[in-house]
């Protein structure tokens, strides 16, 4: 644990042990998972995403498959800080990435009006919410989702045992949007079920 750690100034004063988990991850769905979808990226002419990791995974999968993004793919993305990511994949031309001024795919409807020709793909998680998707089906802008990757819970080592007094999600209303915090949910619950599996073993 770093000195410029918050917890580390109690540690010291306490003499407690503070470990650090990770509650969850992000992993790619596989090829075989994405063809199950009958989703063929050629058929695309544009790209909707919401994140960094969306972008990440768009392009890994493509790779994966095979397939060559073209450069006149357009992107239409969330905010400015995920477009100018795609400098990392791609030459960056304003002509072709657009960006939400105020985090809202509503932002995006003009562009995407102006080009009515246009197929969009729009990347997502495998826990997310519809409300994009509809309000996109709403403004008659028809969208496909495409599941490229997922939230899992971490799993425990069977070797170490989980012994801790007190276990704390620090700032989870905060840092996480309410579809990772079903995941979180999902894996205390996982947790809560391994710790009376522990004891019983333990203690019986």
């Amino acid at each position: 644990m770093s000195d410029r750690n918050p917890y580390a100034d109690m540690s010291s004063e306490f003499g407690v042990q503070c470990d650090f988990l990770q509650l969850i991850k992000v992993e790619g769905i596989g090829v075989r998972e994405f063809r199950e979808q009958h989703i063929y990226l050629e058929e695309y002419t544009a790209v909707i995403v919401n994140s960094r990791l969306g972008i990440d995974h768009f392009f890994r999968i493509a790779d994966e498959t095979r397939f060559s993004v073209p450069d006149s793919m357009h992107y239409y993305c969330i905010s400015e800080a995920v477009g100018n990511y795609l400098q990392k994949y791609i030459q960056y031309r304003k002509r072709k990435v657009f960006t939400a001024e105020n985090n809202r795919f509503e932002d995006l409807l003009p562009a995407m009006h102006r080009r009515p020709q246009e197929k969009y793909l729009m990347v997502l998680s495998d826990v997310h919410s519809d409300d994009d998707i509809n309000m996109f089906a709403e403004n008659k802008v028809v969208v496909k989702p495409c599941i490229l990757y997922r939230t899992v819970a971490t799993q425990w080592p069977d070797n170490k045992p989980f012994d801790y007094d007190y276990i704390r999600v620090h700032n989870m209303y905060k840092l996480l949007t309410e579809p990772l915090m079903l995941d979180v949910e999902h894996w205390l619950c996982e947790y809560a079920k391994y710790v009376r599996g522990w004891a019983k073993k333990k203690y019986n």
